[in-house]
């Protein structure tokens, strides 16, 4: 086997870049004809032309010869607007979701006429020692198989990363990587960094020969971050130390009781993990703060009543709005982080929080945005609305369960059919079954309980005490009922008994015992990356929370329908509401409070109301003749 340590570049991540308006010129000439279909690339054109626009209102470029064709800017855009939910004036984006359309069709766009898609395809041809290396993981030298497809994912990014910059695989090292990585996407520098753990760990399986492997370890990678991003330096030990212990009995719920000059501790219901994980960042955000003032170092004895000054959290949020911390967050956040912070110095110093000032929360960097309304919640308020005026949408919408159900279950019956004997792994046709058969589940239960994507996630369809239930009634009726326990809510409300009824053409229980008795074993093979996370009794067998949302992102918008898992909740509570059902029994479907439900549904109210008053109008223009 011929290995070759540097194929022809004939795309070069440090190369001069085409600008876009030569790329336009080509683009109008039908050079990139051929990689997309007519519906598709009148899309791309309206993308394309829409492109200075939109740099020159985020201050990028004003002219199409200064705009380079890099495919990961546009993401990097969408990034940063998804990011501060605000879109900049100028750009006639209605949406948020029209601003992810637009960076995906110039992504695509720039992918081609950078030359990067056909070095990519070169590449799968490619005898290099990158190619010798796969081939060997994924079995095709007659060897076993050493990786699923999950765990050689992010080994092929961080090789078509290297390939595009030339960076041979015998002689890759940590610096090359960094070099590289800081300047990726951060979906994409978090599957290298992965990839290059995969590497290491592959030098401690003896079926691998060394010389498929770099001359030395990767090692540790450092800092991947980049210049446009936030980079914490590095916490005191002692500081980390006190930030541990405090976490670690907000966990159990431990509190301490004064009764005078005496004290007793107890226990409460603790804190979860994701909250802990919020205090932790805030204390970070805080010690950030407290270095670019001055006070502190990592390299210097902790200096604990300097620290916990209660004029220094005023400093710290006057130095993050004016972006001396990195990219600015947004006044919610930086408002949240200072009440975490008041709560940890508290504890560090019992005193702390006598001498705060609660009129320091009445200033403009930490108020509460509510003049304004955010770019999400005008997409909820935008897409809700529709959906209520479009009987289309509507049946399109609960008619997904029949649409995916009918496609899944002949793919699943002829599963093994669906590749040739010798592939490793499953192919791309029985992957797509296995998801159809996932969103086919998912689909019930959204449309009709649209109980949240986690709790969902968390689903038992076996064991002792399962949440899905098939109850048989003397007068032979099928139903299927859903449990839903407090513990694996959000705010832990509970549900008991719900039914999921049949209609004229989607019956819940057919699909549920189909999924469980034909297509849940497959996907309990197949689908969990590794044997530790498969879960049998679990409806969706442990596959992670955002694998899910993947897969329903993926087919969702295969059928036209770009609607993400938690806005369901929006869109079927709007249209009960929309159609009268009493809003206390919209609160218990949704497991919230009736207050939380009119509040966030009140723009329903106001439509009609508007919708009333014109009609008003109109009636009294008639009865005068005009």
């Amino acid at each position: 086997m011929t290995v070759m340590h540097n194929p022809g570049n004939h795309y070069s991540c440090d190369a001069v870049q085409m600008d876009l308006a030569t790329a336009k010129t080509r683009f109008s000439a039908g050079v990139c004809d051929e990689y997309w279909a007519e519906t598709r690339r009148l899309k791309i054109r309206g993308s394309v032309n829409k492109a200075l626009k939109v740099y020159n209102a985020m201050g990028i470029a004003d002219a199409e010869e200064l705009i380079l064709c890099d495919p990961d800017e546009p993401k990097r855009i969408y990034a940063e607007i998804k990011k501060t939910g605000h879109i900049p004036r100028g750009c006639n984006f209605k949406s948020l979701a029209s601003v992810k359309v637009w960076a995906s069709n110039l992504s695509a766009f720039f992918d081609v006429v950078s030359g990067r898609r056909a070095t990519i395809n070169v590449f799968r041809s490619v005898d290099d020692d990158w190619a010798a290396l796969i081939d060997h993981v994924v079995g095709r030298n007659q060897g076993p198989v050493l990786l699923n497809t999950y765990e050689r994912l992010p080994l092929n990014i961080l090789a078509r990363e290297c390939r595009l910059r030339g960076f041979s695989l015998r002689e890759l090292t940590s610096l090359q990587i960094e070099g590289f990585a800081r300047d990726l996407l951060p979906n994409i520098k978090g599957a290298v960094k992965r990839g290059a753990k995969r590497l290491d760990k592959l030098r401690d399986d003896d079926r691998v020969p060394n010389c498929l492997l770099p001359i030395a370890p990767i090692g540790t990678l450092g800092h991947l971050t980049a210049a446009h991003q936030r980079s914490t330096p590095p916490m005191h030990p002692d500081l980390e130390a006190a930030l541990e212990d405090y976490l670690d009995r907000r966990r159990r719920g431990e509190q301490t009781v004064e009764y005078g000059t005496k004290s007793r501790s107890i226990e409460t219901d603790g804190i979860s993990n994701d909250r802990a994980k919020n205090i932790a960042t805030a204390v970070r955000w805080y010690w950030h703060g407290a270095v670019e003032l001055g006070l502190v170092s990592s390299d210097r004895p902790f200096d604990r009543e300097a620290f916990t000054q209660p004029e220094v959290l005023a400093d710290v949020v006057k130095v993050c709005a004016e972006g001396g911390l990195g990219p600015i967050c947004q006044p919610d956040v930086r408002r949240a982080h200072a009440n975490s912070v008041i709560q940890f110095l508290s504890d560090l110093c019992p005193l702390y929080r006598g001498r705060c000032q609660p009129s320091l929360f009445h200033a403009r960097s930490l108020r509460r945005r509510t003049e304004e309304e955010s770019a999400t919640a005008a997409y909820k308020r935008e897409l809700c609305l529709r959906f209520i005026d479009d009987e289309n949408f509507q049946r399109q919408f609960f008619s997904m369960p029949k649409v995916f159900f009918d496609e899944a279950k002949p793919l699943i019956a002829g599963f093994d059919a669906l590749k040739n004997s010798n592939e490793p792994g499953l192919n791309k046709a029985q992957h797509r079954a296995l998801d159809l058969a996932i969103m086919a589940v998912h689909t019930v239960i959204a449309t009709r309980y649209p109980l949240r994507l986690a709790t969902r996630q968390r689903l038992l369809s076996g064991g002792s005490q399962p949440h899905v239930v098939f109850p048989e009634h003397n007068r032979g009726e099928k139903e299927l009922t859903i449990l839903v326990p407090g513990h694996i809510v959000k705010n832990g409300y509970f549900s008991e008994g719900v039914p999921l009824l049949e209609t004229r053409a989607i019956f819940p229980r057919e699909i549920f015992e189909w999924y469980l008795k034909t297509a849940h074993p497959l996907i309990l093979k197949h689908k969990p990356p590794h044997a530790k996370y498969r879960q049998p009794n679990a409806l969706f067998c442990g596959l992670h929370i955002e694998t899910l949302r993947r897969i329903w992102r993926n087919y969702t918008s295969e059928i036209g329908l770009n609607v993400a898992p938690h806005m369901c909740r929006h869109i079927v509570a709007s249209h009960l509401y929309a159609n009268g059902v009493p809003v206390c029994q919209i609160a218990e479907l949704l497991g919230d409070t009736e207050a939380t439900v009119r509040s966030a549904y009140m723009f329903v109210d106001r439509a009609r109301q508007l919708r009333d008053v014109m009609q008003a109008q109109a009636t009294i223009y008639r009865r005068l003749g005009v």
